[in-house]
This record gives structure tokens, sequence and C-alpha cells, in this order.
């Protein structure tokens, strides 16, 4: 049974391990703690682990450290924030969160 994801300080460049990556925490009914720290360099990818991540429903702790977040408006993160009952700890440090983005939350 696995509840806890580790996949830190690996680069996430491929489409095609991006997505596996997402069906995973997607699909995985146990999943309770992901730690993906500095893994993703391209923005489109960090936002498709994000809406993953929403999908899942069971997280209780997040940390996406270091990657290329960036949010241009996508309500996605904020929305589910503001009604996930689960979620104990959220992560975002030392990516590229701008002001527009920060204006979501």
């Amino acid at each position: 049974k696995l509840e806890q994801l580790e996949f830190c300080r690996n680069c996430i460049e491929r489409n095609d391990v991006a997505n596996s990556l997402c069906e995973l925490i997607e699909n995985h009914p146990t999943l309770c703690y992901i730690f993906l720290c500095d893994s993703f360099e391209e923005p489109e990818h960090s936002l498709d682990f994000i809406r993953a991540v929403i999908r899942n429903g069971n997280i209780r702790s997040l940390d996406l450290s270091g990657n290329a977040v960036r949010f241009s408006g996508d309500p996605s993160l904020p929305d589910w924030l503001a009604t996930n009952p689960c979620l104990e700890i959220l992560s975002l440090c030392y990516n590229y969160i701008n002001d527009v983005d920060a204006n979501c939350f």
C-alpha cells in the first residue's frame, strides 16, 4: 500500500514520463504524501502534475519546492485549496510564482 511518494531532484523532461507520473498519482487511492522537489523544468509539467494531485482527492501533504511552478492565472490550485479538507501541508518554495499567480490565492 503506497502512501508516500518521494521523487526529489529528478529531472522530468519528457512528456511521456510526466504523464506516467501524473497517472500514478491520479489513480493511486492510498497515496497521501507527495514530495516532488526540484524535478520539473517545464511549467506545463508542473501544472499537469498539480491537476493530477487535485483529481486524486486524498493528498494530505504536497511539496513542490524548486519546480517550475507557474499558474499563469490558472485557478486550479487556489480553487482546490479553498475546498480541500484533506490537505495539511503545502510547500511551493523556490518556484516561479509571480504577482499574477499570487493574486489567484
